[in-house]
């Protein structure tokens, strides 16, 4: 991931990454310092990137993603306070005014021309009730220099947020500061995760609708075989019904045949025999192949 303007990797920290499974869930690691923390509004730390296909992995389809973490803070020589912040992973920066996707000279081009701007940053607010919209760039309830700020503090201009960013939004550090006055130090990224895809419950419709496609299809499959295994049954009956009436039919003739031969004629007799015996082999032989005949024109038909 690409650091913000204002952000810094110190030594031994890592830097900043995101990693997205074929699940849509998407991890983040690394150690950000940020400075000059903002008193209201806080400051973008990191730009998602674009994976190797060009695709958005990391960031979120519709819906914000909030999270908390830690950050360290040393206001003075021996003292360190462990600061909870506050996470915005959005696809949009909030620097970026006029989602072009794009921080550059028109955003801060927007913010300093809007109708609700005030030179006077301790002027009350001229916004309409229902807000000032994305020339609020810290969120204070005004539009005025310290929204320009924001943005130039956020990315160098013509710096490119196609995938959007993550956010540190809020700080509280000690019992009573509501953001570090000195730098917030390590803020970690470690242990976040959040899915990329808002659609859970409709992703878990069609993977039961692919559930049930393919329980059916195991169905008819399973339909099929017993239907094939019917057949053969079927098949095996009739050669066997054929083969009962050859049987008798070799056999007639052989008595046909005995009758005429003469008692002492022990020779022919036994030829005979041989002869009923290669029948009989013969006709086995035909069975079983028919049946393996079968069985694979069937297993290619389906």
């Amino acid at each position: 991931m690409t650091l913000s303007a204002s952000a810094s990797v110190g030594d031994g920290d890592v830097f900043p990454a995101c990693f997205p499974d074929l699940n849509g869930q998407v991890f983040l690691r690394g150690h950000v310092s940020l400075f000059p923390v903002p008193a209201v509004g806080g400051g973008l730390l990191t730009i998602l990137p674009l994976d190797p296909e060009g695709n958005c992995s990391c960031t979120p389809e519709d819906n914000d993603v909030i999270v908390s973490t830690t950050g360290l803070s040393y206001p003075s020589t021996g003292v360190t306070d462990v600061c909870i912040v506050r996470l915005l992973i959005d696809k949009y920066v909030p620097a970026d005014v006029n989602r072009d996707l794009i921080i550059d000279d028109v955003d801060v081009d927007e913010v300093e021309n809007s109708d609700w701007f005030n030179l006077n940053p301790n002027a009350p607010s001229i916004c309409p009730s229902t807000g000032c919209g994305t020339v609020d760039v810290n969120r204070d309830g005004n539009v005025n220099q310290l929204d320009s700020t924001a943005i130039t503090q956020s990315a160098t201009l013509g710096t490119n947020v196609t995938c959007g960013g993550v956010s540190a939004t809020d700080f509280s550090c000690g019992s009573s500061r509501s953001a570090p006055l000195t730098p917030a130090v390590a803020i970690s990224l470690d242990g976040i995760s959040y899915f990329s895809d808002d659609g859970l419950i409709v992703q878990g419709r069609l993977l039961t609708h692919n559930f049930q496609i393919n329980r059916g299809m195991h169905s008819r499959q399973s339909e099929i075989d017993h239907s094939l295994i019917d057949n053969i049954l079927v098949e095996f009956s009739d050669l066997r019904e054929e083969n009962g009436a050859l049987q008798e039919f070799v056999t007639a003739s052989l008595k046909r045949v005995d009758a005429r031969l003469d008692d002492n004629d022990s020779k022919v007799k036994t030829s005979s025999q041989s002869i009923l015996v290669d029948v009989m082999i013969s006709v086995f032989v035909v069975l079983v192949c028919g049946v393996m005949v079968f069985f694979i024109q069937k297993k290619r038909r389906n």
